[in-house]
């Protein structure tokens, strides 16, 4: 009787040169859906989702000069992160096709002029790797940190809602938000 030989298991490894801003986030599938995203380039396109700027950037190498992005993030380290990135769009004022909003995205129904005149709307959700990587950010389980899970510096942290709910807040929190019946 011949013994079976145990196969390998093969790690499936992103090589980090190709990709843009991997120290921030890489976007998943970013070309397919930038490519069914903007079918304008004069067109204006709200990317609710800042993050590292790799959908904005990619939607604003699509845009003409008449094309506009406005891209949303509460996240103050996103924001920093791409005003510092896309600097030389930004440098030129009203002629630049990009607005960065420190906002959540439900912001941007509320910006003029922009309601039947967009052209697309992105939303990649979720929390990006750098939010994961970073113990001072509160979301992740792999390092021994002060639970916060906050996109920004706004509102309480997640350890100060735990100390302050009641148990019937809590109860109603994770029925609600957590999809968890029991």
């Amino acid at each position: 009787m011949k013994k079976k030989k145990k196969k390998k298991s093969r790690k499936v490894r992103i090589n980090k040169a190709f990709a843009v801003e991997y120290d921030y986030h890489l976007p998943v599938l970013l070309k397919e859906s930038i490519d069914s995203l903007v079918t304008d380039p004069d067109g204006i396109y709200i990317d609710g989702t800042l993050g590292g700027g790799g959908h904005t950037e990619e939607i604003l190498n699509r845009l003409s000069k008449r094309g506009r992005i406005h891209s949303f993030d509460i996240d103050e380290d996103a924001v920093e992160h791409c005003r510092q990135k896309f600097w030389g769009e930004l440098a030129k004022g009203s002629d630049s096709r990009l607005v960065i909003h420190n906002e959540p995205y439900d912001k941007a129904c509320s910006i003029e002029g922009m309601r039947g005149n967009l052209n697309g709307f992105l939303l990649d959700l979720g929390v990006s790797s750098r939010q994961l990587d970073n113990s001072c950010r509160g979301f992740s389980y792999r390092s021994n940190s002060d639970l916060d899970m906050r996109f920004g510096s706004h509102g309480k942290s997640a350890a100060e809602f735990l100390h302050a709910a009641t148990e019937e807040e809590l109860e109603r929190v994770l029925r609600l938000y957590g999809e968890e019946p029991f």
